[in-house]
């Protein structure tokens, strides 16, 4: 199952990316987080180590 979840939301992760890009339509912003979340729960290497450099450096200034 996580494989099939991860090959149907690999594409919108490539495309997407970690962070909002500049013009990007309210849909794709809003679609990011379900895509991400997916591709962790498929154990996406690239989305799991992402994920925890953003979480490492939050974490540096207190943001959590």
């Amino acid at each position: 199952m996580k494989n099939f979840v991860g090959g149907l939301a690999e594409s919108e992760f490539k495309r997407l990316g970690f962070f909002k890009k500049t013009g990007e339509d309210e849909e794709d912003t809003q679609n990011r987080s379900s895509i991400l979340a997916h591709m962790i729960y498929a154990e996406n290497k690239e989305a799991i180590d992402g994920a925890l450099e953003i979480f490492c450096e939050s974490s540096k200034y207190g943001r959590y």
